[in-house]
């Protein structure tokens, strides 16, 4: 493990495949999207035990991407369709999903936001940065944390399924 901290690079696939081995992937996800139905108790649990006999947090990070806030945000998604999209694949570990809420000047400020979706029709366009990606440049989706309407405060922020290779999308490993 120090030397997936040295060179900023950790064997994503084959933790993902191992947690996948022993079950731990859609924790928190219905049975009906291929999770195991369980509650956030069980998920924080998997997680601590997993950093304890590891010393890390890198090898608890796929079930953060297969059941953490991401994966969870698109569970309470408006339309149907949209969770049939994405969920049985991140709980089946053949995608992953990170949260890009921080912005290089307001942090996790999300009543301060300054990314925007702007419906145009067919499609949202999102004009913004984030920054300290959990998981980028690595995941195959992130849930975008927008500002829908020009509205000060909570008001008109919401999240956004954003697919890795969409165009407009940059995604940069972190620097040291």
């Amino acid at each position: 493990m120090q030397e997936w901290d040295r060179t900023n690079e950790a064997p994503l696939h084959s933790m993902l495949a191992e947690a996948a081995d022993h079950g731990l992937l859609g924790i928190t996800i219905p049975v009906e999207y291929g999770g195991l139905g369980l509650f956030a108790i069980d998920y924080a649990l998997a997680v601590e035990e997993i950093c304890r006999v590891s010393h890390s947090w890198l090898p608890a990070e796929v079930i953060f991407r297969t059941s953490g806030p991401g994966p969870n945000i698109i569970l309470g998604a408006a339309e149907e369709r949209c969770r049939q999209k994405f969920l049985p694949d991140i709980v089946g570990g053949r995608r992953t999903c990170a949260i890009a809420l921080t912005e290089p000047d307001h942090g996790t400020a999300m009543t301060d936001l300054e990314t925007t979706a702007v419906d145009d029709g067919d499609v949202y366009i999102l004009n913004g940065k984030k920054r300290y990606v959990t998981g980028c440049p690595e995941d195959d989706l992130y849930t975008v944390f927008v500002r829908f309407r020009d509205t000060p405060g909570a008001a008109g922020v919401g999240a956004i399924v954003v697919e890795k290779g969409m165009p407009g999308l940059t995604a940069e490993p972190g620097r040291r």
